[in-house]
C-alpha cells in the first residue's frame, strides 16, 4: 500500500502519532448503561478529564471517538463543573483543550448520524472523521456506505463523512488485512489498501492499536528506511474503560516522557 504522496519536510522523515479513545454503547457488555446510570457517568466522565488533560498537559494529539450511550448521558447529567471550567465533557474536550470530538459507533437503533447529532446538541462541532469502521472481509466491509450522505435513524439529521479512520474487522479477527500507515485514497471494498485519487473518501492509517506499531516505526526512523514523501501514522488506543484510576493514567504519561527525545528529533 502507498500513502498518500506529500513533501518531505525534514531530514528526519517524521511519524504522526495520535492518542485514540473509544467508548462503547451497553449491549457491549462492556460499558455501563450510562443514561440510566449516574454514578457511572460521572466516574468515566472525570477519569477521561484527568486523562485528557494529562494529555494535554504533554501536547499529544488527541481524538476522542464516542459511542451514542455516553452522549446521552451527558445530555441528561453535564451541565458543566469545575473541572471542565463550566463546560460540559464534549465542549471542553473541544473548546478548551483543542482535541477532536468525533462520531463512533456501530449502527443500531442509533446510527452515526444520530451520534454526529449528539455531540452537536451537546454545543461542540463534530469533525467529518468516522472512527472505526469494518473493512474486512470485504464482503463485510462498511466503506461504501460512507460514501453517501447518513440519514439519522433517531433523529431527522444528515451527516456525510470527510475521512475515515480506524479499519477494523468484526471481533477484530481480521484487521491485519487492513492495518496500514499512510493516508489514501481506497479504490474499493475488494482492493481496501489500493489508492485512487478518483476517490474523495481518504482513510487515515491507524496502523496498530497499541504501543507496539509505534516501536515499529521508531526502529525504521532510527534504521533509516522509512519512506520518504509519504506520510507515517500510528494510533495508541486507550479506550474510556482504560483511563479511570491515577496509575492508568501514571503509566501512560510515563510511556510518552519516554519518548521526549524521538519527539524533539521529529
Amino acid at each position: 500500500m502507498l500513502p498518500r504522496t506529500v513533501d518531505a519536510a525534514s531530514e528526519t522523515i517524521p511519524i504522526y502519532v495520535t492518542f485514540v479513545t473509544h467508548n462503547e454503547q451497553p449491549d457491549s457488555g462492556r460499558y455501563p448503561d450510562f443514561e440510566h446510570d449516574e454514578d457511572a457517568f460521572w466516574e468515566y466522565r472525570e477519569g477521561l478529564v484527568a486523562y485528557a488533560d494529562m494529555l494535554y498537559d504533554e501536547g499529544v494529539a488527541y481524538n476522542w471517538q464516542s459511542a451514542w450511550n455516553f452522549l446521552l448521558a451527558a445530555t441528561k447529567y453535564d451541565k458543566g463543573t469545575s473541572s471542565t471550567n463550566g463546560k460540559n465533557i464534549v465542549r471542553y474536550l473541544q473548546e478548551d483543550l483543542g482535541f477532536l470530538v468525533n462520531v463512533h459507533g456501530h449502527p443500531s437503533t442509533y446510527n452515526e448520524a444520530d451520534v454526529v447529532y449528539l455531540i452537536d446538541a451537546l454545543g461542540a462541532a463534530p469533525s467529518g472523521i468516522m472512527g472505526g469502521f469494518v473493512a474486512a472481509p470485504a464482503s463485510e466491509s462498511e466503506l461504501e456506505n460512507y460514501r453517501e450522505t447518513i440519514q439519522g435513524n433517531v433523529y431527522s439529521y444528515s451527516w456525510t463523512p470527510t475521512a475515515l479512520w480506524g479499519a477494523a474487522s468484526p471481533g477484530h479477527r481480521y484487521d491485519d488485512e487492513v492495518m496500514a500507515s499512510g493516508v489514501w485514497r481506497p479504490v474499493d471494498n475488494n482492493t481496501f489498501l489500493d489508492h485512487t485519487d478518483a476517490s474523495s473518501l481518504p482513510v487515515i492509517g491507524g496502523f496498530s492499536s497499541d504501543w507496539d506499531g509505534l516501536d515499529v516505526l521508531l526502529a525504521k526512523q532510527a534504521a533509516g528506511t522509512l519512506e520518504a514523501g509519504v506520510i507515517h501514522t500510528v494510533s495508541i488506543m486507550v479506550d474510556q474503560d482504560e483511563m479511570l484510576t491515577s496509575s492508568e493514567r501514571d503509566a501512560i504519561r510515563t510511556k510518552i516522557a519516554a519518548l521526549q527525545d524521538e519527539e524533539a528529533a521529529g
